[in-house]
């Protein structure tokens, strides 16, 4: 059988598939990612053990990009995406072979016209369908996109392409040793690609649909069921490796399950909307091809038979159509459906293996010369039809790749990796020497940095830090074995599972910066920035401590230092900035623009934009207006949509012309704010720092509720300076100022506002707040029983103002003397029985002395006299949690959510959590984790540990 086939094998299916292969590999050699970018940086990562944490997922491929360590630096990342092309080409060439061998006696017109013993199409134009298909294949913008670096899909691709291409050859063949080849290569497809794991049924219906009963012979079923584990056991190397190797403190078993549960929950998660549209255009055109239509379908007159005939074709020209417009990723392609969370490279193939054997079927019904009624004349329409059909599909080969050429070529260009690449090299200049602390919560141009620097400066001693991983205790045992004695000890919790807090990170930073200079890679803010300001040098920043206690923002920069800054700024424009301008498309409203995948150009145009608006807020700060206007300008043609550098510009140009008094936003601002999420913390983060006093007193509100008090305190001293008769701003600006530790400036800042405005002329409640900071200050200048004295005073002054009361109870509960709060609370409730926060803070001293039941009562009372106190039901809620009465605590937080404060918001879904978690309801405590996550900046603490929380619910609620 084996050597009758061979000659019957053809061009067609032998060398043909083989020189698509190695055209479309020439394409993909052309276009291979050679600098980098976030698919080939990620991979090399991986490859080169740059993540601590552990990895368990695709081990074939993580096996196979393993050597690329041993390579020098300089071709590693080449290397490594070569691979990719090479699987990926191979998959084409399968994929063009698969059509040549697809059997073409499916419907009675077909078996009319082809006569080939394994109906292989044997017509002169038998070239075009495998080619149209492979075409089609190679140049969808997924594929090539995975083609051109090592995200390990085009891997996946080749061996879904190697089973299907089995199931053909043993349709033919027969031979047994496909059966079991397909069962071990299919276990190890399945340990690679989680997309396998739904695929089963159907593979598993094409194998006994092509051998029957002779399948369920008992030895042959436990061959493949051998060597189905033996693929599958490829489950157990990561594991194995990682768990004596890795920093994360999992055992194998945990990390075992955990890619179990990953590829669980990956598959479990998918929207069944976007599998049954994949489904039109892959599974359901494949088992339309795959079944042998009868001659009749019990109508025997001519019209039923034209009719039956006339739906055939539709279909077929349905199928073609479809699969070779979803190519091109049209709003219901896969691509667009999952916004590309998933390449779905399986479904592309499969549209496209469609594709080819529905082309065949018009090239051979339509142009086929001959068959059992070649002595009948065709009608005039017949032969009509059989013409444009097949100039249709002549005209379709070369116009169909040379769509998706045009198409899909700037996108391959516009995420080509050569801007990265310059812009690390320009910060390989601008580092403050060697062995310098590189920090940023940014992997890829972290890692982008590190490659380069291996490249220009082997044996360089700079340590470089993901910020987004520090909270981690594994990771610094991670960096600990990376520099050994140049990452300082200290007291970090042992279990690498657990977390460091702020404050030992602050002190951590503190240590390294006495040994080595400490730079950012781009702006940015948290808490980091509570002890360190960022000077700008060049692409980055240098990360300075504070040293001034009178002063909360940073120092101006000189004359010269900002000539410098402007020079390096406009040293980009020509090779850098100019190139990214030009292809940056102007804003459109969030209602009107359609939602794009962001490319590296776009990333680099953003990050650009970014910095540039830093800059232009620091110019401004520095008093250079001028300066600064011209930044924004630039920041704007790089990305128009940068509503932190339109807003700034606006209020800058406003406030030059003496018009900052009466300044309202433009409907160019407050579009570009809406289309930016609307929220002033989310555009500094992704947008860069605004000057404009609304904006400045927002984030001021978001800094003091993340703990961050001197960057409050800077925001609301840049309020002050645009509108200093802001009593309130003032006020609140000094409390800042003692949370930040800085008493000296607050009462420095006291004395001004007091010789301001005289007593006389000041509100008793602006009174009391004064009275209250400058205690505070003193607390913090050590000095208690001074800020006793002070409030005490106070208290018998105004017996009827809970302020002084509550100053002293905060400041009695911050310094761990619970009963002295106890004594106040209790002679303040006898002062002013319906005073709701003082039952409320007497309820919250009972919850943390561990007794929710006593604290319970005074809630009570707290909400009888107001009902929607949201203290006392958060409080409340959290006393019932201690008792573990979930419900209770549920209804409460539930009261809250629907109230809808905004300061409440993280709180209230925290507890949510915990109480779904309490309740072993997983699904609603993931949904709420995920919920809080949007909330939060990518890379604070809470974010990171949040992350870590949803990953164990979704590891456990996997399994």
């Amino acid at each position: 059988m084996d050597s009758e086939l061979k000659v019957e094998l053809g061009f067609v299916q032998r060398r043909l598939p083989w020189l698509l292969a190695a055209g479309v590999f020439v394409v993909y050699l052309a276009t291979l990612h050679y600098s980098p970018t976030f698919a080939s940086i990620s991979a090399l990562g991986k490859a080169l053990g740059w993540d601590w944490r552990s990895n368990v997922v695709a081990p074939l491929h993580m096996a196979l990009i393993h050597p690329i360590r041993w390579l020098p630096a300089a071709i590693q990342m080449a290397a490594l995406n070569l691979e990719a092309a090479v699987a990926a080409a191979l998959a084409i060439g399968l994929l063009a072979r698969s059509v040549a061998l697809l059997p073409h006696d499916r419907t009675r017109e077909q078996r009319g016209l082809e006569r080939n013993d394994h109906s292989f199409l044997s017509i002169p134009a038998a070239w075009i369908p495998p080619t149209l298909a492979a075409l089609v294949c190679a140049f969808q913008l997924s594929l090539w996109e995975n083609a051109v670096a090592a995200t390990g899909e085009a891997l996946d691709l080749l061996l879904f392409a190697w089973l299907v291409h089995s199931l053909l050859m043993l349709r033919l063949d027969e031979k047994e040793s496909r059966l079991r080849w397909f069962a071990l290569v299919y276990g190890v497809a399945i340990t690679n690609n989680y997309a396998m794991i739904p695929l089963a049924g159907p593979f598993l219906a094409a194998v006994i649909w092509i051998r029957g009963l002779r399948l369920l012979r008992p030895r042959l079923l436990i061959e493949l069921a051998l060597l189905l584990l033996a693929g599958l056991s490829l489950y157990l190397v990561l594991p194995l490796v990682e768990s004596h190797g890795d920093f994360s403190g999992f055992t194998f078993w945990e990390l075992l399950k955990s890619y179990w549960g990953y590829q669980k929950s990956v598959v479990l998660g998918t929207p069944r909307y976007i599998i049954l549209f994949s489904a039109f255009t892959s599974l359901v055109p494949a088992l339309f091809m795959g079944i042998r239509w009868p001659a009749q379908f019990g109508e025997s007159s001519a019209a039923g038979n034209a009719l039956t005939n006339l739906m055939t074709h539709v279909l077929h020209g349905v199928f073609l159509v479809a699969c070779v417009y979803v190519a091109f990723d049209p709003p219901f392609s896969p691509r667009s459906l999952s916004a590309e969370t998933y390449a779905m490279l399986p479904v592309y193939y499969l549209g496209a293996l469609a594709a080819g054997y529905c082309s065949g079927y018009f090239l051979l019904v339509f142009g086929a010369k001959g068959g059992p009624h070649a002595w009948q004349q065709p009608s005039p329409l017949r032969k009509l039809a059989n013409r444009v059909v097949v100039t249709a599909l002549w005209l379709a080969l070369p116009a169909v790749p040379i769509g998706l050429l045009v198409q899909n070529l700037p996108t391959m260009r516009a995420n080509a990796g050569s801007s990265m690449a310059r812009l690390s090299e320009h910060t390989v200049r601008s580092l403050p020497g060697d062995g310098v602390v590189i920090l940023s919560e940014d992997p890829f141009r972290l890692h982008s940095l590190k490659d380069r620097l291996r490249q220009v400066q082997p044996g360089n001693k700079h340590l470089f830090i993901d910020t987004t991983q520090l909270p981690f205790s594994g990771y610094h045992a991670y960096l600990k074995r990376m520099y050994g004695d140049r990452w300082p000890m200290f007291n970090r919790p042992a279990d690498p599972k657990a977390f460091v807090d702020s404050v030992q990170l602050i002190e951590l930073l503190g240590q390294l910066s006495s040994q080595h200079p400490l730079v950012y890679l781009h702006p940015s803010f948290g808490y980091y920035f509570e002890a360190f300001y960022a000077k700008p040098l060049g692409p980055i920043y240098q990360l300075l401590p504070y040293t001034d206690p009178l002063v909360t923002a940073p120092p101006a920069l000189t004359a010269a230092e900002l000539q410098a800054q402007d020079a390096f700024w406009r040293s980009l424009l020509p090779s850098d900035l100019e190139p990214l301008m030009k292809q940056a498309r102007p804003f459109r409203k969030l209602s009107r623009s359609k939602p794009r995948t962001k490319t590296l150009q776009d990333y680099m145009a953003d990050g650009y934009s970014r910095s540039l608006t830093d800059f232009g807020v620091t110019a401004q700060r520095s008093g250079n207006p001028k300066l600064a206007t011209a930044c924004y300008e630039l920041a704007l043609r790089l990305n128009d949509g940068n509503a932190a550098a339109f807003v700034n510009r606006e209020y800058s140009a406003a406030y030059q012309a003496g018009k900052h008094v009466s300044y309202k936003l433009s409907d160019g601002g407050r579009d570009r704010i809406e289309t930016a999420g609307g929220r002033w913390d989310r555009i500094l983060a992704q947008q860069g720092p605004t000057d404009e006093p609304g904006a400045c007193l927002y984030l001021a509100g978001v800094f003091q509720n993340g703990m961050n008090f001197r960057q409050a305190s800077q925001n609301l001293e840049r309020t002050l300076h645009y509108d200093p008769d802001s009593r309130s701003t003032h006020i609140n600006y000094m409390l800042m100022c003692v949370k930040a530790l800085l008493p000296d400036l607050a009462l420095k800042q006291l004395a001004v506002f007091r010789a301001q405005h005289p007593q006389g002329t000041l509100k008793e409640e602006e009174e009391l707040d004064l009275i209250s900071i400058e205690a505070w200050a003193k607390v913090v200048r050590n000095d208690l029983p001074a800020a006793e004295t002070l409030l005490l005073a106070a208290q018998q002054k105004y017996p009827k103002q809970a302020a002084p009361f509550e100053a002293l109870t905060d400041i009695y509960m911050n310094a761990g003397q619970g009963s002295n709060a106890t004594v106040v609370l209790e002679r303040q409730l006898k002062l002013q029985p319906d005073s709701n926060r003082a039952l409320v803070n007497y309820a919250v001293s009972r919850i943390q002395l561990n007794q929710p039941q006593q604290a319970l009562p005074y809630l009570e009372r707290a909400l009888k006299l107001k009902p929607q106190d949201d203290a006392a039901l958060l409080n409340r809620a959290i006393a019932y949690l201690k008792l573990a009465q979930l419900d209770a605590a549920e209804r409460d937080l539930l009261t809250l959510r629907s109230s809808g404060q905004p300061g409440l918001k993280l709180k209230v879904l925290y507890y949510l959590a915990d109480v779904a978690f309490q309740k072993k309801n997983r699904t609603e405590a993931l949904r709420l984790y995920k919920e809080l996550l949007k909330e939060l900046p990518a890379a604070s603490s809470e974010g990171i540990m949040f992350r870590q929380r949803i990953k164990m619910l979704e590891d456990s609620a996997a399994l």
